[in-house]
């Protein structure tokens, strides 16, 4: 066991940042769209939050994402837990964004006056948390502009009751007349909630806050009406002169809570309801209720053994009402499959009801390739807590879903269509990619597998057999059909390439990372804190000896050499992986994914974060350390032309000076020069923790983000390029 050898390379010269064009790898869609606010006057618009992966506007023919220049510090704040629209000025487009498990919780407003273009972040996690992830995310909306008076907004908090700001979002107050806190405390956490979970994800709190716009007066709506997860006692009250004081609306259901409203005309609301928050964990029925607000008298006009979500009325006849379950997660027209999310449509002002899944059939918008390979509820609608009128069509209708958002062709029709609509929307969060030279890009996403990407442009279908969460991947160097992919209750392994998928017959343990020697003879899988070695593709396992890392990476040529970085010591194995021993002693709190030069053998990389970025040729005996500040992870790519070894990216820092972000050299660390901006930030490298080059394109990066799925920078050059050869 030898301590690293130290050499300091020449310091680090950071050079001016080159044209780069930045996107994302399609997958399509892939994550929970969690609620759609609309403007049904000119300029008609619709925005979309994701629960992971920040906001999108629609343009008409595709998603854009408004959030990418959230910095890594900040990656938390993708999670948006509600959206408002200034009625007054269509410019003004707010949020309350926050994740109670990334960015220690930071929860802040986002304030656009640019139609979301760019925003002011105000911190207001001195007020309140919040968490775009949490329970309840796919109630709203929480948040709200006066109509009144654009300085005034309102907003409902999961701990912390109402909140109100009279600066446009700048400073808060509590508005203590609505006494709706000791609600969210009375209830408690359930039995089988898992450790680590906290109030701030299970308690939803306020569902909606909603001013009534036929009542303004004085600058500010005198009745406001706001509805609370409180599923044992009062849920729903009314203001009647702007928030001062507040009375219970009683009359309404009980055991149930509201989930969404939507005013009908200017006499009625009409509200749903169910027995928990979702968009999970609904074990029975709901209902919903029309509430005549001069009487303040509850009426019925639908139940059964579902809960009740999304709710809008048509925006010139109020007699045409559509509203969706909640939380059917089967498979629409395939009783097999359970009876899937169902959406509802109303002509007489709620009396009757037609369920427009009866006649269901479903298309892809823009050639989501994977949407159309399969009959499970992943394929399917399903969460569908939110739905709403396109402003710019009435006859569409949107509908969120657990796997994006759809959209009908026409709601009038017979039979109506439903078209998977998530051109420009990425929301996977990524595991693993992997860019070889010759083959394309092959990628491992939670909860829909990963994909193999002939064009990083273009929809491909899913990894078959499904399996959901691909944990783990790699390829063998030398035998590149040779692939293993583990999930969370399966292996598979190919000698075909990212086809012919067998399942290996021994199931070691959930969320695995593998790694395959370089020749396709030993398997690593890293399980539990536990290590595996097999060699004849998982008939039988041996536990490795002298390593607890999570993540083992093959040497990219020797076919017995495994390495792996834990915690400040480097291991290596020469026996296949059956073995690990010290080899060096690194600096401790680096990041566990190291990377294997190809076909060199000994090559390794380790990013150590603040550590800086170090390098072994000889298999960890020795190791230079370059100048660099820090380095969260390391990737390699193809080399420069004229160079004779890999283009190196990292996301870090060169110099203490510089911006975090990513960098890439080609001349082995000695010069960097920044390939992002900032406002292709992404969150910085999240779950997946990868940033790895392109193989086959030179200056091209992929990064794993939390939500974003994978986002990639390409020189501009090759950009123009690609767009040629796709068309």
């Amino acid at each position: 066991m030898l301590a690293a050898a130290v050499l300091a390379l020449a310091t680090a010269v950071e050079r001016d940042p080159v044209d780069y064009t930045y996107g994302n790898v399609a997958l399509g869609g892939a994550g929970y769209v969690s609620g759609i606010i609309t403007r049904i006057e000119e300029p008609y618009l619709t925005y979309i939050r994701t629960d992971v992966g920040g906001m999108y506007k629609w343009d008409g023919g595709k998603w854009n994402p408004l959030m990418d220049w959230v910095s890594e510090e900040d990656q938390g704040l993708l999670g948006v837990e509600t959206l408002a629209l200034d009625p007054n000025d269509p410019s003004r487009l707010y949020a309350v964004a926050a994740r109670d498990d990334r960015s220690n919780g930071k929860t802040a407003l986002l304030r656009s006056t640019d139609y979301g273009e760019t925003f002011e972040v105000i911190d207001v996690s001195h007020m309140w948390k919040a968490h775009g992830n949490g329970m309840g995310r796919v109630t709203g909306e929480k948040l709200v502009v006066d109509p009144g008076s654009s300085n005034v907004l309102y907003c409902g908090t999961r701990l912390d009751g109402l909140m109100k700001s009279t600066d446009y979002g700048t400073t808060w107050s509590k508005i203590v007349s609505l006494n709706v806190t000791a609600l969210a405390e009375d209830d408690p956490l359930p039995s089988y909630a898992w450790p680590g979970i906290t109030d701030v994800f299970w308690k939803n709190g306020v569902s909606f806050v909603h001013p009534d716009p036929n009542t303004v007066s004085g600058g500010l709506a005198q009745r406001i009406f706001v509805g609370v997860s409180n599923f044992n006692g009062p849920s729903f009250f009314v203001s009647n002169d702007a928030g001062e004081t507040w009375t219970e609306a009683a009359g309404g259901p009980v055991g149930l809570a509201p989930v969404r409203v939507a005013m009908r005309g200017k006499t009625e609301l009409i509200v749903t309801f169910a027995s928990a928050p979702g968009p999970w964990d609904i074990w029975s029925g709901g209902s919903a209720y029309r509430f005549t607000i001069a009487t303040g008298v509850w009426t019925k006009i639908i139940s059964g053994d579902r809960a009740f979500g999304g709710v809008d009325v048509h925006p010139t006849n109020p007699d045409v009402i559509i509203m969706s379950s909640l939380n059917l997660e089967g498979v629409q027209g395939d009783p097999q499959q359970g009876v899937g999310e169902q959406v509802y449509r109303s002509d007489d002002g709620g009396n009757t009801w037609t369920n427009l899944m009866d006649k269901y059939t479903k298309s892809a918008y823009g050639d989501v390739e994977w949407i159309n390979h399969g009959v499970t509820p992943d394929y399917a609608i399903h969460w569908g807590g939110c739905l709403k009128f396109d402003p710019w069509d009435y006859k569409k209708v949107w509908i969120t879903s657990g796997n994006g958002i759809w959209r009908s062709t026409d709601i009038n029709a017979q039979a109506v269509n439903w078209e998977f609509t998530v051109a420009g929307l990425e929301e996977t969060v990524p595991l693993e990619a992997i860019s070889i030279e010759g083959t394309p890009l092959i990628s491992a996403v939670g909860d829909y597998d990963g994909m193999v990407h002939h064009d990083v442009t273009k929809y491909y279908p899913r990894h078959e057999p499904n399996m959901k969460t691909t944990h783990g991947l790699d390829v063998a160097h030398w035998y590149t059909d040779c692939q293993v992919r583990a999930g969370d209750e399966k292996i598979y392994y190919t000698k075909t390439g990212a086809s012919g998928w067998i399942e290996m017959e021994v199931f070691k343990g959930p969320q695995g990372e593998v790694a395959v020697s370089a020749k396709c003879n030993a398997v690593l899988l890293t399980t539990g804190g536990v290590t595996y070695q097999t060699r004849d593709f998982g008939k039988t396992w041996a536990e490795v000896s002298g390593l607890t890392a999570l993540r083992v990476v093959a040497d990219r040529w020797t076919d017995n050499k495994f390495y792996a970085y834990d915690n400040g010591e480097f291991k290596v194995s020469t026996d296949t992986g059956r073995t690990f021993w010290k080899w060096s002693t690194l600096p401790s709190g680096g990041s566990e994914v190291i990377r294997a030069a190809p076909g060199i053998e000994g090559d390794v990389w380790v990013a150590l974060n603040e550590g800086g970025l170090a390098r072994t040729t000889d298999s960890g005996r020795s190791f230079k350390f370059l100048d660099v500040a820090e380095a969260r992870t390391v990737g390699l790519g193809k080399a420069a032309e004229g160079r004779s070894y890999f283009t190196i990216f990292i996301w870090g820092k060169p110099t203490p000076a510089s911006t975090m972000g990513v960098y890439r050299s080609i001349d082995e660390g000695k010069s960097w020069v920044r390939v992002n901006d900032d406002k292709h930030q992404y969150g910085g490298p999240n779950d997946g923790k990868f940033l790895i080059g392109d193989m086959n394109e030179f200056g091209t990066w992929y990064l794993a983000t939390g939500g974003r799925g994978i986002a990639y920078g390409r020189l501009s050059s090759n950009e123009a390029t690609a767009s040629k050869k796709s068309q």
